[in-house]
């Protein structure tokens, strides 16, 4: 998968806040809307370069930045024609190349995480994206959102096709026709449709918006016939029915929709005094919320778990973040976003992991195997080296890690955010609990049968220095220090650099970790 991937045309932009997002078409009135997406925690958002040679890149900014800050993330070919998110999962995809007989959009997946020691965001996979199945190329994208349970798409005719204006196959205006709305949800990594109410008519302004904390409660607006000065909004419930109410919304006026906090709101211009009204939107009624004068330039309005923010960028000027109060609809001031520097972390962690690892050289030079507990094993078994040790960590940490991250609802990135290098008790809880659970069971199973799980599966066990097995009070002092080991790795080096592997809370337990002595093959007796 390239770094650098297809993409023409302008894009569609889109808003979103909490749990979900909204995509609107960037055709007509919409093409000054950056394209962007958002979640609770991150906000996405494509920059096109003012100067030659003009570049475009995907870009990010987090409520964990300490400041206005966005790090760049993938460089792109062109503008997409869409972008959803949900949590740390951003979804993208570009325009359909028309002239193939069964067109496509090809869609792409990333994920970001926090560096825990550089404080500074990172994707997954790493620099790049990866491939999903294409969404279908006939008709006309007008939404994209992102929901806990994968994105979700709605496709439309086109003008062209809602007037049965068909062109030759030669005419560069050919395209394949679609002839119904369809709505598309991604699961199971294939594209599966999802039925739209009952005498649904998507007109050329149809919204389509997730609502809801899990984002699943999707809502469709579009147009009532004879009457541009009210919407028809579509409600889905859990079961899959829609529930239909009238709005006193003029749809035309609509720019995008975003989610705050699982309520939907609509982003409206092209007022007599060229403003941007936010509204929500409620059953058969709409609620103001907020209203500024229209931005120069490019904009366009996403949201986060804090509020919402407006983006801008005036032409040949910074992009700029300005947050409006998702309650009050009170205006911040404006901010002009600056890429973030590499290392934004604390000092102090740093400080922390760095003194950890020199006192664990210094322990590990001073308990020396001449200074200690003499180490006698039976000719039977052989000490275990650093590689067997390391894999039956992993597989004590399994069970912890599966624990932290169903309950927690994290994910497998927030495992490695160590609690030494965050001041954030939630960031640091999924690694916590993981090493909670692990030493627990461990130190259950070493009291027993003196193997832990993983321990037992390799072949491994722990003993005394003497070769017998080990007392409660030894496992007790060894599985302590293993704890305080897994929370600060650096810790780690002295049994790297003990002749018999033993690390800190070995060492202390006088406790040696061995396997079974490999049986003598017929060539080591021929080497003798």
């Amino acid at each position: 998968m390239s770094r650098m991937l297809p993409g023409r045309g302008l894009s569609v932009a889109m808003a979103a806040l909490g749990a979900s997002l909204v995509v609107v078409p960037a055709t007509g009135s919409n093409e000054s809307l950056v394209a962007g997406a958002a979640s609770a925690e991150h906000l996405w958002f494509v920059s096109q370069s003012q100067q030659p040679p003009r570049t475009v890149e995907l870009c990010h900014h987090a409520v964990a930045m300490d400041a206005p800050h966005y790090r760049p993330l993938v460089p792109l070919t062109q503008t997409p024609e869409a972008l959803a998110a949900w949590g740390e999962r951003l979804w993208i995809t570009f325009p359909p190349k028309l002239q193939q007989a069964d067109p496509q959009r090809e869609t792409y997946t990333l994920a970001v995480f926090r560096h825990p020691v550089l404080g500074v965001y990172e994707t997954v996979p790493k620099g790049r994206f990866e491939i999903v199945e294409p969404l279908p190329g006939r008709g006309k994208l007008v939404g994209l959102v992102g929901t806990s349970a994968g994105p979700v798409a709605l496709l439309v005719p086109s003008e062209r096709a809602r007037a049965q204006v068909h062109a030759g196959d030669a005419s560069l205006a050919a395209e394949p026709v679609l002839e119904e709305p369809r709505l598309l949800r991604l699961r199971h990594e294939r594209w599966e449709e999802i039925p739209l109410p009952e005498g649904f008519g998507a007109g050329p302004d149809c919204h389509l918006a997730a609502g809801g904390r899990q984002g699943l409660g999707l809502r469709l607006v579009t147009s009532v016939r004879g009457d541009h000065h009210l919407s028809l909004l579509y409600t889905r419930d859990s079961s899959g029915g829609w529930t239909p109410s009238r709005l006193p919304l003029e749809l035309h006026r609509v720019r995008s929709l975003t989610t705050v906090d699982g309520h939907v709101a609509a982003v409206l211009g092209g007022g007599a005094d060229d403003s941007i009204e936010i509204v929500y939107l409620r059953e058969a009624s709409t609620l103001p919320l907020a209203s500024f004068p229209r931005p120069l330039g490019r904009w366009n309005v996403l949201g986060l778990r804090d509020g919402l923010r407006i983006l801008a960028r005036p032409n040949r000027q910074p992009l700029r973040m300005r947050r409006v109060e998702p309650l009050s609809g009170r205006l911040g001031g404006w901010q002009v976003l600056t890429k973030q520097p590499l290392t934004t972390a604390p000092l102090w962690p740093m400080a922390v992991l760095t003194v950890a690892g020199m006192a664990s050289l210094l322990i590990g030079l001073i308990f020396k195997p001449s200074s200690g507990s003499p180490v006698s094993l039976r000719p039977e078994v052989v000490r275990v080296g650093v590689f067997w040790r390391l894999a039956a960590l992993l597989i004590d940490l399994a069970p912890g890690g599966l624990l932290a991250v169903v309950v927690l609802r994290g994910s497998l990135s927030d495992l490695l955010t160590l609690p030494v290098l965050t001041l954030d008790l939630e960031q640091g809880l999924p690694n916590l609990v993981m090493v909670g659970v692990t030493i627990a069971h461990s130190t259950l199973a070493e009291l027993f049968t003196a193997r832990t799980l993983g321990k037992k599966l390799l072949g491994i066990t722990v003993v005394s220095a003497d070769g017998t097995r080990p007392p409660a009070r030894s496992v007790l002092i060894r599985n302590a220090f293993k704890g305080l080991t897994l929370l600060l790795p650096p810790i780690a080096v002295v049994a790297v650099i003990n002749p018999h592997l033993q690390g800190i809370g070995d060492l202390l337990a006088a406790t040696v970790v061995v396997g079974e002595r490999p049986e003598p093959t017929l060539e080591d007796h021929n080497d003798r």
